[in-house]
């Protein structure tokens, strides 16, 4: 099994091991087989999500990974800081799908049930015929991305299926914690990492 260290010496990225026992929990229900990543950056999250199945479950998953990957300014930066580049504005680079790819390929967790698809959250979501078991959401932290990417999320998860996201807080230009609250009478934290199974949870 991959070391977190392992992981994110390749996949550069802000999740940490708080993310590794989120997503062990959400594995550990037998049922998480179909995945979408919303917010794939260079593919730490997916990392995580196979390296765990890999060792503990061997489930054959599949994981549909969502992101802009472009250098385009995020829907969550402080509007005069909209015309910076990713490096100017955070220090990191900006997401690209080849890189992204690259790294899971390095890592040996690339396979045919993964696909990385170039587009926006919402858009996805609502366009998509599929219907997932866990959707995570993690791509602009404003109130309203995260709420339009809830609504159209949860018409497109299985019975059973789990939402969930990164980064439970309001601040500055932030809303996820209002935007989860908004949308669900119940929801677990672990971590930063927020979840609910809509059925159950939903206003």
């Amino acid at each position: 099994m991959l070391t977190t260290e392992d992981i994110n010496n390749v996949c550069i990225g802000w999740s940490n091991n708080s993310h590794v026992q989120f997503f062990t929990k959400i594995l550990s229900d037998p049922r998480i087989n179909n995945i979408c990543i919303c917010g794939v950056y260079y593919g730490r999250d997916i990392a995580y999500i196979k390296n765990i199945n890999n060792y503990l479950y061997n489930r054959n998953i599949k994981i549909t990974g969502i992101d802009l990957f472009s250098d385009d300014p995020g829907a969550d930066w402080e509007e005069h800081k909209k015309n910076m580049t990713w490096e100017e504005f955070c220090g990191m680079p900006s997401p690209t799908k080849e890189k992204a790819e690259n790294n899971l390929k390095k890592l040996n967790l690339f396979d045919n049930n993964i696909t990385l698809i170039k587009n926006k959250d919402s858009d996805f979501l609502e366009q998509t015929n599929e219907q997932f078991d866990f959707i995570y959401l993690d791509t602009a932290h404003d109130y309203n991305t995260v709420k339009v990417s809830i609504d159209k999320g949860i018409n497109k998860l299985n019975n059973f299926g789990i939402i969930g996201g990164d980064d439970f807080a309001d601040s500055s230009t932030w809303g996820v914690k209002s935007a989860v609250e908004k949308s669900f009478y119940k929801y677990e934290l672990i971590g930063s990492c927020w979840y609910t199974n809509f059925r159950d949870y939903i206003k």
